[in-house]
């Protein structure tokens, strides 16, 4: 009985000199980072059930404030697509399609809609009478999974070029790791209960990848909002899920790539972060024959983002992409 009560006594000291020293270090707790966002007049997603969600139609005015700053952008969605001009014009032989999937770059969170990329490339398209018609299928959240989804149903007889970009930080929304799920549903607001989806992601299966879906949850580990150690050891099990996520990653784009090409449909792999994780993908696409772009860009350059905001990861704008999809 005493060895038990002092092994228990031990472990608990331990745990309290451990906690000590990595309070001295700077780690914390799990805290929920100091976010708001409202949408008017009403959440602009909806639930989907091939790609767990999907853009709801309407006007919407989203505000977002971080700490004491505020950001406030319009956004138009037609069809679930977030338009490109101010009247969408029907495909036809002679106007055909440009469609881009990728997340909320693509997207373009955080700017109005003549601000975005596929918005300023589609006027500039029609500026130099080429019928070609941008379609912007990005939305934030999107990763590889949804990618390969939206490529399946993509009309062949219509497409002339997708536009896949990809970053390395979209691997962990392939296999919904839960470091994706502890950013996301811990910090929904009612407008917005992710825990409700049944979102897709892909494990990998010997040689290939299967295709699952599962609840959007994230279940809190005991102490993990008390103790600065639980939550380290929470941080250092996702970072082991993140890099297990990219051999995944690369497997579904794989796929992505393959089932476009049997298509008939040109394809263009776009690297849109400056990481090395990065372009090594795109590069590993390259040197397989595919047609790939990097113009990675660092969010943290003041030029390329909305800091404070995008330090809590509100996904960043793409105003640097215009003129790279311009040149392409």
């Amino acid at each position: 009985m005493r060895k038990a009560v002092f092994s228990m006594l031990l472990v608990f000291l331990l745990i309290g000199v451990t906690e000590l020293l990595l309070r001295i270090a700077g780690f914390k707790p799990y805290r929920s980072p100091v976010i708001h966002i409202n949408f008017q007049p009403s959440f602009n997603h909806l639930p989907d059930s091939l790609l767990g969600y999907a853009l709801a139609d309407g006007n919407f005015t989203v505000s977002s404030w971080v700490n004491t700053d505020t950001l406030v952008y319009h956004a138009t969605h037609r069809n679930r697509q977030r338009i490109t001009d101010t009247a969408q014009l029907k495909p036809t032989a002679e106007n055909a399609k440009i469609i881009l999937l990728g997340c909320s770059y693509t997207y373009g969170q955080g700017l109005d809609d003549t601000a975005t990329c596929a918005f300023i490339l589609q006027q500039k398209l029609w500026q130099e009478n080429r019928r070609l018609q941008v379609e912007n299928l990005g939305v934030g959240g999107y990763g590889p999974t949804q990618f390969y989804l939206l490529s399946g149903n993509i009309d062949s007889t219509t497409a002339k070029l997708v536009v896949i970009n990809y970053a390395a930080f979209q691997n962990e929304r392939t296999t919904l790791c839960r470091s994706w799920r502890k950013m996301i549903v811990p910090n929904q607001n009612n407008t917005a209960n992710f825990a409700t989806i049944g979102a897709p992601y892909f494990t990998a299966e010997d040689s290939t990848v299967a295709l699952h879906y599962r609840l959007m949850t994230y279940p809190f580990l005991p102490m993990q909002k008390h103790l600065a150690l639980v939550e380290l050891l929470d941080n250092l099990y996702c970072q082991y899920e993140k890099r297990q996520s990219a051999k995944v990653s690369r497997r579904v784009l794989a796929q992505t790539l393959q089932q476009l090409k049997q298509k008939g449909v040109d394809v263009l792999l776009c690297g849109i972060a400056s990481d090395e994780e990065t372009k090594a993908t795109v590069k590993l696409f390259k040197q397989q024959g595919y047609s790939t772009l990097w113009y990675g860009a660092d969010i943290q350059n003041p030029r390329y983002n909305l800091m404070p905001k995008d330090l809590i990861r509100i996904m960043p704008p793409i105003k640097y992409l215009p003129t790279v999809f311009t040149a392409t």
